[in-house]
């Protein structure tokens, strides 16, 4: 393959994105901000896995094999989970039915227990040393906490300690 046809594939990719950028943007006020940028940052990582697929085509089929990995992330998805405790900030009660979530995707989705306890599993690319988390309950303000993912699975098991803010009232 020659760079005039990389080139070309390319800018078909790039229209491609425009036309669907576009799209999203009429049906902003229809979807979530969280589905519009998971669904952004799929789309991005389709375009870079499809960009790779043609630079390595362009270099060789010895490059492609090299870049399967980045092309497949699912490849390298290891299992975590996060154990909480979430509390009101004030008077330290257990929260019960809290939706606790990661931002940026759509599950999962779990919910605080009567002690207000949640176990959170995931799937997570070896690379990552956090996530963010997302608490939200009626009558309290919405939180997000940067968490980081310990290393090795068997120290995701601590149990970690959330607290959230009662709303204001008026």
């Amino acid at each position: 393959m020659d760079m005039t046809k990389l080139k070309k594939g390319f800018e078909w990719v790039q229209r491609q994105w425009q036309k669907t950028a576009a799209v999203l943007r009429e049906l902003h006020l229809d979807v979530s901000k969280e589905v519009y940028g998971l669904v952004t940052k799929r789309l991005a990582q389709a375009i870079v896995a499809l960009f790779l697929i043609l630079a390595a085509l362009a270099v060789g089929p010895d490059a492609l094999k090299k870049a399967r990995g980045w092309l497949d992330p699912n490849q390298q998805l290891q299992p975590r989970q996060i154990r909480g405790w979430v509390t009101d900030e004030h008077t330290k009660a257990p929260l019960s039915g809290v939706r606790v979530t990661i931002v940026d995707r759509l599950e999962p989705i779990v919910f605080t227990d009567e002690q207000g306890l949640f176990l959170l599993r995931f799937q997570i690319h070896p690379d990552s040393a956090t996530v963010e988390l997302s608490f939200s309950k009626q009558g309290y303000l919405d939180r997000s906490k940067r968490h980081p993912i310990p290393l090795d699975a068997a120290l995701s098991d601590t149990l970690q300690f959330f607290t959230m803010q009662a709303s204001p009232s008026g």
